[in-house]
């Protein structure tokens, strides 16, 4: 369960909006994504997921949020960056993958693929690319976020 005290909002140098650390990790998505999370686990609460697939990790506030969140109350997260110095766990139901999903789809379609549910994230530097290339290896049952930065 997410304790609101662990949020600390602050505002994106480069865009002005509000965006927030957790666990003192920051995360780049807007303040009250918990929310949408908080309303997706209602929904799929029946049949949850048991992966959740984040591409870009960057400072891990948003990965480290997911784990502690009931969305991922049975699942694993495996998070993908190329950037691994910012990245701090706190859970260890997170697996970080230091590696470029395009030059390793196969990895990236096999945890896909081998999920009952999944939950595909597409937070990276090429949000579009990322959702072209991944998303048809969902199940009808799949869900897909592209997070807006």
């Amino acid at each position: 369960m997410i304790d609101p005290t662990d949020i600390e909002t602050m505002e994106h140098v480069d865009s002005g909006i509000t965006v927030f650390k957790y666990k003192g990790q920051k995360a780049l998505q807007v303040v009250g994504v918990e929310n949408a999370f908080t309303a997706l686990a209602k929904t799929v609460a029946d049949n949850p997921f048991d992966v959740i697939i984040e591409i870009g990790t960057d400072f891990g506030g948003l990965t480290n949020l997911l784990a502690d969140h009931e969305v991922s109350s049975v699942a694993t997260i495996h998070t993908f960056d190329i950037n691994a110095s910012r990245f701090v766990s706190h859970n260890d139901k997170i697996t970080f993958h230091n590696k470029n999903v395009f030059s390793h789809e196969a990895e990236v379609a096999k945890l896909i693929e081998n999920a009952k549910r999944c939950l595909l994230l597409c937070d990276g530097g090429n949000k579009e690319e990322e959702f072209r290339v991944f998303h048809s290896y969902l199940k009808n049952e799949g869900f897909h976020f592209k997070l807006q930065t």
